[in-house]
């Protein structure tokens, strides 16, 4: 299922002239932030780029409707993540607190996603969003 980045993503590198392609065989190593402050601002600057990019072609009230609905938000994502969560734990162990984190990133998400539907989302989003991303190691890291 592609998420509304990717879903903004192919139509503008389409617009300037780029194409992508999907790549069975290629692999990527994955990173996360790894400190309480980095993690809770990424979520919230998720919860409000992509809650921008919806609420950008939305008419009024469905971003007033999202706004009052969103506490299920929250309860949406943590769903979804419920069965990943479960494959994974039959076959390792989880660190301690992941399942509490993953919880409140889903929180912390559907809060920037209400701001944004709000109107009142941080120009600065994608920014702070990119500068996460291109420094993930730094971010990673107990040190910065």
């Amino acid at each position: 299922m592609l998420d509304t980045y990717s879903e903004a993503l192919w139509p503008a590198l389409h617009r300037h002239g780029h194409r992508a392609s999907f790549e069975p065989g290629a692999r990527i190593a994955h990173l996360n932030v790894g400190r309480l402050g980095p993690y809770v601002h990424e979520k919230l600057l998720a919860g409000f780029i992509l809650g921008s990019l919806r609420a950008a072609r939305w008419p009024w009230w469905r971003r007033l409707l999202y706004v009052l609905a969103s506490p299920l938000i929250a309860l949406v994502l943590v769903a979804r993540l419920r069965e990943p969560v479960r494959r994974i734990r039959r076959t390792q162990r989880l660190p301690l607190g992941t399942v509490p984190m993953i919880v409140a990133g889903a929180v912390l998400r559907a809060f920037g996603e209400a701001v944004a539907y709000a109107g009142a989302a941080p120009s600065a989003a994608d920014a702070q969003m990119t500068e996460i991303e291109l420094h993930k190691v730094a971010y990673a890291s107990r040190k910065r």
